[in-house]
């Protein structure tokens, strides 16, 4: 799968989204507000060069993530919050989308085989290591660490 557009849901996500900025891919944040839209333009703006700005765009709408190759969330650590968080998020994006939970840990395991389409769901870590659930594809599995790949150089003090 080829990507060029990485949507992250939350605050916890600024760091790959800025990796991803770096490294030439279009980033969408997506907060609960327009405050936290404030909040990550501010932080993010702090991390990037302006040409690599100039790639992040910030919306409160989660709609917009349709358009999104890869989604991230990484907006919250409950468990319940993220299976809300990871329903709604599933209903938005496309069908050959990747969904990403950052910091999922054993409750998605529980979560994925809820979703519309637990194949394309799985864990992942700050680092982009994919935890895939029991339900994940290889092929998801595989874009993840392609998007890691193509972050490496791109990370700061590579």
């Amino acid at each position: 799968m080829e990507f060029r557009r990485i949507g992250i849901v939350g605050l916890g996500g600024l760091e790959i989204a800025a990796a991803c900025a770096r490294a030439g891919l279009d980033v969408l944040l997506v907060q609960e507000s327009e405050a936290g839209c404030a909040e990550a333009a501010r932080l993010i703006g702090g991390m990037l060069d302006a040409t690599s700005l100039a790639r992040v765009r910030h919306a409160v709408d989660a709609g917009s993530l349709a358009t999104s190759d890869i989604v991230i969330e990484a907006a919250s650590s409950d468990d319940i919050l993220r299976r809300d968080k990871l329903r709604a998020l599933g209903r938005l994006i496309r069908p050959d989308a990747v969904l990403a939970s950052l910091n999922a840990g054993a409750g998605l395991e529980e979560i994925a085989p809820n979703l519309r389409r637990p194949a394309r769901v799985l864990g992942i870590d700050a680092a982009l290591t994919p935890a895939p659930t029991s339900l994940t594809a290889p092929e998801a599995v595989d874009v993840v660490w392609a998007l890691a790949m193509r972050l490496m150089p791109a990370s700061p003090g590579a």
